[in-house]
């Protein structure tokens, strides 16, 4: 085994110290793993060696790696799943770069970077039918900055989903009550989560609208389904996409929840105020982003 299986053996094995104690990330972790042995009959070790094979073949057959970059609540579910529909791919959702492994990789020669990488991502790949597919890697990190991933990606391609602030606070605010308890267990007003939505929405865009994405595209154009978004999509995976099929897919697409994350639940009425001050606050974003106010 190489430095690269060293180190990925060594951070399956104390997923804890990596992810500095962060029991979500632990659990997505753990959870992606156990999928993918479970069904071959791996171990560790064996998914290792396996996940670096799969990694160098990628490599070395120019596969891409499809970075799509939103704050959260902005369609990324959707537009992930009508990339994978136009184009065989796997789907990670978000993965992340686990802290204490940051410094470690930054050790290692640039070639074993790119090894790493991809076969970080297909650890992480979360379902045995997708380890030895050919196509795209798609990766729904909320990232603003994409800095670790874009220098370490051989075979990289980058989309920044934006969508209009104001809708976007007002969708985080009210739409996934279980999110809010999860960040504040102890309880905080609508009022309060609204503020502080609007802080971390501001932050966000402020930082990814300075970072040099290969393709932006408005949340706002794929519910369209207008062709402004049909031809970025073809330029984001490369442009093999069936331009006649890809109304039908997009459609299917919006119309499938649980591939989207599409909200179930009873729709909560807005007080006016709330609209009232995600305007007020987020007037520079939104004309930044190049929305109306």
């Amino acid at each position: 085994m190489d430095e690269v299986g060293f180190l990925l053996s060594d951070f399956l094995e104390n997923l804890d110290y990596y992810w500095c104690g962060n029991r979500r990330q632990v659990k997505k972790t753990s959870n992606r793993v156990s999928k993918i042995n479970d069904f071959y009959g791996w171990s560790k070790d064996e998914l290792v060696f396996f996940s670096l094979s799969a990694a160098k073949n990628r490599i070395y057959n120019n596969y891409q790696t499809v970075y799509i970059s939103s704050y959260g609540s902005s369609g990324s579910h959707l537009l992930q799943s009508i990339m994978s529909e136009a184009k065989r791919s796997i789907p990670l959702g978000e993965v992340y770069i686990a802290p204490n492994i940051i410094n470690k990789v930054q050790d290692l020669s640039d070639s074993d970077k790119n090894k790493f990488m991809e076969a970080y991502h297909l650890i992480h790949c979360g379902a045995a039918s997708n380890f030895f597919c050919n196509g795209p890697i798609i990766n729904t990190a909320h990232k603003a900055n994409l800095q670790y991933f874009s220098e370490w990606t051989i075979h990289y391609n980058s989309c920044f989903l934006l969508r209009n602030p104001v809708d976007l606070v007002i969708s985080r605010t009210f739409r996934k009550s279980e999110y809010k308890e999860y960040l504040h267990p102890e309880g905080i007003s609508n009022k309060e989560y609204l503020n502080e939505n609007i802080r971390k929405t501001e932050r966000f865009y402020n930082s990814a609208l300075r970072f040099p994405y290969d393709e932006k595209i408005k949340f706002e154009d794929i519910i369209e389904n207008n062709e402004r978004f049909h031809k970025s999509l073809a330029n984001i995976i490369g442009g093999r996409v069936d331009l006649e099929k890809l109304p039908f897919l997009v459609e299917q697409s919006i119309n499938n929840g649980k591939k989207t994350n599409k909200h179930s639940g009873a729709k909560e009425e807005i007080p006016k105020e709330y609209i009232r001050m995600s305007k007020t606050n987020l007037k520079n974003v939104v004309l930044k982003a190049g929305y109306n106010y």
